[in-house]
């Protein structure tokens, strides 16, 4: 059923149009935006007793729904859907890869492959686990459990480790470019053979009064307008000369070091992190080897050569909305054995 609510009045409920009175249509989810809908239900066609269906809201109805599928759909009662940020979708179920009784699971919408992931204790246990609903941006909510005394009861839960799966990275801008020019800047005596040439104090050069030049990292660099001779380029004089510094732009960093030794220290650090119109909240890392840290300065031990991919995720409110974002990045480090060196005398 609907109801709208006109001038702080609630209409009377209405059926929603897909209904048909022969089959039961339970546990409504919709979409942060309310133009999507996910249910329960046994009409005909399914993989089970009840399975998901999706509809959208599209020129003022609901369209047919759509059975979500045997990638999410089993033998069993998929039942409690709900629609979190980022594409992330929880159900319900009972389907023999669980630990027991109902059990939470958790999808991305937006994967190809929309394999359900079974949530880890202590979310689900032997025992029913089911209505699982979370906050904005997935870091804590509420599910229902009869874990105790086999009575259904709510249960709340924060998790450590918000889940960036589908968070984006935002984009790094790798070109900083300016225009070069000086105000005070008069033709040479011998325009014949001379002419200005802007020195960028990186090797590159270019010659005219005024031109537009794009550096590919920041830094400081001196810059030098000089006044050569044209064929053999030799400097007359400098009319001018400053240091040009080029900022870092807005984006998540982690620091330069990307190699490491085993039980060694090894040092992540992001507080040079910034994001355009964003304010930095909270970040949290993934050292790629099943342990985790908070904080923008983290200090690691790994116990094992290798190669890992570290993540860094990020919160941040957007200046405009106010609303809590998700970012993150991935930087690819390389963990050594310790070596020791011996020498004779």
């Amino acid at each position: 059923y609907t109801s709208k609510k006109i001038n702080k009045e609630w209409s009377l409920p209405a059926v929603a149009s897909f209904c048909n009175s022969n089959y039961s249509y339970c546990h409504p989810a919709y979409s942060e935006d309310n133009e999507t809908l996910v249910f329960s239900s046994d009409m005909p066609g399914g993989f089970g007793g009840t399975d998901l269906y999706i509809t959208r809201f599209k020129n003022g109805e609901w369209t047919l729904p759509v059975n979500l599928g045997k990638s999410i759909n089993s033998e069993a009662n998929e039942l409690f859907p709900f629609l979190s940020t980022n594409s992330n979708f929880y159900f319900s179920s009972k389907r023999s890869s669980g630990l027991g009784g109902l059990d939470i699971y958790k999808v991305n919408l937006d994967s190809t492959t929309k394999t359900p992931m079974l949530m880890e204790y202590p979310i689900n246990t032997v025992f029913d686990d089911f209505g699982v609903c979370l906050d904005s941006i997935g870091r804590s909510g509420y599910f229902s459990s009869n874990r105790l005394k086999n009575n259904d009861d709510i249960y709340y839960f924060t998790t450590i480790y918000p889940d960036f799966t589908s968070s984006p990275t935002p984009a790094v801008k790798t070109r900083f470019c300016y225009t070069f020019f000086e105000e005070n800047a008069n033709q040479p005596n011998d325009s014949v053979s001379m002419t200005y040439e802007w020195d960028f104090g990186n090797g590159h050069k270019i010659r005219s009064e005024k031109c537009k030049y794009c550096f590919d990292k920041p830094g400081d660099y001196p810059i030098r307008l000089n006044v050569v001779e044209k064929n053999s380029g030799e400097v007359f004089y400098n009319q001018v000369t400053y240091t040009l510094t080029v900022a870092e732009p807005a984006r998540l960093l982690i620091s330069d070091e990307d190699t490491g030794m085993v039980c060694g220290d090894f040092i992540l650090d992001a507080r040079r992190s910034s994001l355009k119109g964003f304010q930095l909240l909270n970040f949290y890392w993934d050292f790629g080897d099943k342990m985790y840290a908070i904080g923008p300065l983290a200090k690691h031990c790994y116990k094992k050569k290798g190669v890992y991919l570290v993540e860094l995720g990020v919160t941040a409110k957007n200046e405009a909305t106010q609303a809590v974002e998700k970012f993150k990045i991935r930087k690819r480090i390389v963990i050594n054995e310790n070596s020791a060196i011996y020498g004779k005398k």
